[in-house]
């Protein structure tokens, strides 16, 4: 497994200004939200169907459903990591 690359304050201030960017841009464009609101939907749909004996197809399913909101989550995982870069590089020029 290849280690994880470690980012300066700047670049991870500058990745968390792009992550605002982006969760702006997301945000304020009703396509995403309808596009991950309608996928939930259709694996819930197809979870509530299933046999409660078909526990393989079940986690499968809910598997599907959790990934959908990994990329939102390291997004404001970004944007947390650039506010405390920002606020620690403000500290630094006191």
């Amino acid at each position: 497994m290849e280690q994880p690359q470690v980012l300066t304050l700047d670049q991870q201030f500058e990745r968390g200004q792009s992550a605002e960017l982006f969760l702006r841009f997301i945000t304020d464009n009703p396509y995403f939200k309808s596009l991950f609101s309608e996928l939930d939907d259709e694996y819930t749909r197809e979870i509530q169907g299933l046999d409660p004996l078909k526990k393989e197809e079940w986690a499968i399913l809910q598997a599907k459903r959790l990934a959908l909101y990994e990329p939102l989550n390291r997004v404001h995982m970004d944007i947390s990591i650039g506010r405390r870069a920002y606020d620690m590089m403000q500290k630094g020029k006191t």
